[in-house]
């Protein structure tokens, strides 16, 4: 969680996003459910508010690992 954390981590936080959820899926299949609550510790340092509205429709959402407030909040962040 520490480097999910970092502010020095140099990439771009869709790709941050991406790797969490390949993270979350290695090992054992598991429910969506099971996956969001496992993922959502780290997703808590994910800042979804500087990511593009693009990456979040196309990449996140579809996902349905993140709350649709989190999101909302995201993407009316980048309209206010």
């Amino acid at each position: 969680m520490e480097l999910v954390r970092s502010e020095a981590l140099d990439m771009r936080e869709v790709e941050l996003f991406n790797a969490v959820v390949r993270w979350g899926k290695s090992g054992k299949k598991q429910s969506k459910a099971a996956l969001k609550a496992k993922l959502a510790p780290l997703m808590a340092h994910v800042r979804f508010g500087i990511m593009q509205p693009q990456e979040l429709a196309d990449t996140v959402m579809p996902f349905e690992l993140v709350d649709t407030a989190v999101t909302a909040d995201a993407l009316g962040g980048q309209f206010a």
